[in-house]
């Protein structure tokens, strides 16, 4: 199970400002303080391949809303420009001379990280 280190967490904008109702709304309820926030916090990134390495169903998590999370979760683009959320969103946005978005950057550091994981695997069983 994925979880933030202690410091990481003392960087968290949400830690800051308290972690109401906000962060969990109610279905069809407003994500957009949340996601405003988000945008700010140093640790968003981190935030959200937290909450993708364990599966998290519920809330905004760096940036990300429950639908969206799900949708990362199944490879499924979360807008119609690029494939966000994706490793191929990541090279879509690189490609483009783009600033590469949130979820983007947290899909790209869990393909990374388990291709990485993977490699080492087939480096012991060799």
């Amino acid at each position: 199970m994925a979880t933030l280190t202690y410091d990481e967490e003392a960087q968290a904008l949400c830690a800051q400002v308290g972690y109401g109702d906000i962060w969990f709304p109610d279905k069809g309820g407003s994500t957009r303080e949340a996601k405003q926030i988000c945008a700010e916090c140093p640790i968003a990134t981190r935030c959200l391949e937290v909450a993708l390495a364990n599966g998290e169903r519920h809330g905004i998590w760096g940036g990300v809303s429950e639908r969206d999370r799900r949708k990362l979760a199944q490879g499924r683009p979360t807008g119609p420009e690029r494939e966000h959320g994706t490793a191929r969103g990541y090279r879509q946005h690189k490609k483009h001379g783009e600033d590469v978005c949130k979820a983007c950057d947290a899909a790209y550091s869990v393909y990374q990280r388990e291709h990485r994981e993977a490699r080492e695997r087939r480096a012991v069983a060799a």
